[in-house]
């Protein structure tokens, strides 16, 4: 998968926190691995796993 560019909406906000929901689902993946492939933190990608 490669790397997302910057979202500019809430609809590109909303689709980038779905993929990462399909990630966690998909359980291959660690959070960190999740984060580099969307572009984003660690830490966003723990609060999203979180909530």
């Amino acid at each position: 998968m490669e790397v997302l560019p910057s979202p500019k909406t809430l609809e590109e906000l909303h689709h980038r926190r779905k993929l990462a929901a399909a990630l966690f689902e998909e359980g291959q993946h660690s959070q960190a691995e999740i984060a580099r492939m969307l572009g984003v933190s660690r830490q966003a990608v723990h609060t999203w796993h979180t909530t």
